[in-house]
C-alpha cells in the first residue's frame, strides 16, 4: 500500500506536511490539518525548500520519493516564475536547503539575478540543482555559472571562448553510472548503478567542476553529478531524474539523501 503524502498552503509557498496526496483535488482538502502537524514538528527536521516549474513532471511519484527520503526531512514547494521573489537573503532563515527541479525559461531581471545569486554565493543555505535545472535560463551566461554547466540550446553557442555544439536528450535509455576517480575522500557514499532515465548530450560542463558520477555511455556527457564552488558555497549538481523511473531507482534516491545532509553539514549559519 502506497503512503500518500499532501501539501498545506502556506502563503506564496505549498509547505510538506506528514502526507502529500497525488492529486491537486485532495492538496486543497487536508491544507488545515497538515499545518497544524507541520508546525508541531518544524523544528526537528531538515527543511528543505523545492522550485518546481517550466517543465511537467511526475508529481505524485517525485512527492513519494521524497517523503520515502526520511522523517528527518520536511520538503516545501515552490514555483518558478511566481514565487521567484523568494530567492533572496533572508531565505537561510526559513530553510536549511534548496532544491532546484525547476526549467524556467522566463527571464530574469539583473536585480532579480543579484539577489538570487547572493543568496546562494552566502555559503548559509545548501544548493542543489537537480536534471531539469541544467535547462533553465539559457538567456543568462552568468546563470550558467551558477551550476558550473548546462544544457546547451543554441548551435555554436559561444560559451568561455569556444563555440558548442547543440545539445540533445534521449528518453528511457540504460545508463551505467560508476564514481568518478576522486583525490581523496569522497564527500558522501558513492556508488556504481544502472538507471532509466533521460541523456543529456554536449552539456556545457566547466573543467573546474569536481565530477562525483560519470558515464561511458554513448550520445551523453560524460559528468553525471558533480560539486561546484560558488563564493562560499558548494553547489550540489545532478544530471539524473527526469521521470518516475528514475524516482524509483534506490541508489539515485541514496545520492539524493545523502547530498542533501552533506550540503546542511556543511552551511556555515
Amino acid at each position: 500500500m502506497k503512503r500518500k503524502i499532501g501539501w498545506r498552503w502556506g502563503g506564496a509557498l505549498l509547505v510538506l506536511g506528514a502526507i502529500w496526496s497525488a492529486t491537486a483535488a485532495s492538496l486543497m482538502a487536508q491544507a488545515a490539518e497538515n499545518s497544524i502537524k507541520s508546525e508541531k514538528t518544524e523544528a526537528a527536521k531538515i527543511r528543505v525548500l523545492v522550485f518546481d516549474g517550466g517543465h511537467p513532471y511526475d508529481e505524485p511519484e517525485f512527492a513519494e520519493m521524497l517523503t520515502a527520503l526520511g522523517d528527518e526531512f520536511e520538503f516545501s514547494r515552490a514555483t518558478l516564475p511566481q514565487d521567484r521573489a523568494l530567492l533572496a537573503p533572508g531565505l537561510e532563515k526559513k530553510f536549511d536547503a534548496l532544491l532546484f527541479y525547476d526549467m524556467c525559461q522566463t527571464p530574469m531581471s539583473d536585480e532579480e539575478f543579484a539577489r538570487y545569486e547572493t543568496l546562494l554565493k552566502s555559503g548559509k543555505i545548501g544548493v542543489f540543482f537537480l536534471h531539469h535545472r541544467l535547462s533553465a535560463h539559457p538567456e543568462r551566461p552568468d546563470f550558467w555559472k551558477i551550476a558550473g554547466g548546462t544544457y546547451v540550446f543554441e548551435q555554436n553557442r559561444e560559451i568561455e571562448g569556444k563555440r558548442r555544439p547543440l545539445g540533445a536528450y534521449e528518453h528511457d535509455r540504460e545508463i551505467d553510472v560508476k564514481p568518478a576517480r576522486i583525490d581523496g575522500e569522497p564527500p558522501f557514499p558513492l556508488e556504481a548503478f544502472t538507471i532509466i532515465d533521460e541523456s543529456y548530450e554536449n552539456m556545457w560542463v566547466s573543467p573546474n567542476v569536481k565530477a562525483l558520477l560519470t558515464t561511458d555511455a554513448p550520445r551523453m556527457t560524460p559528468q553525471v553529478a558533480w560539486t561546484w564552488t560558488l563564493g562560499d558555497a558548494e553547489v550540489l549538481v545532478f544530471a539524473l531524474g527526469h521521470d518516475k523511473k528514475a524516482y524509483e531507482n534506490p541508489a539515485f534516491r541514496r545520492f539524493l539523501k545523502n547530498g542533501l545532509n552533506w550540503l546542511v553539514e556543511n552551511v556555515k549559519k
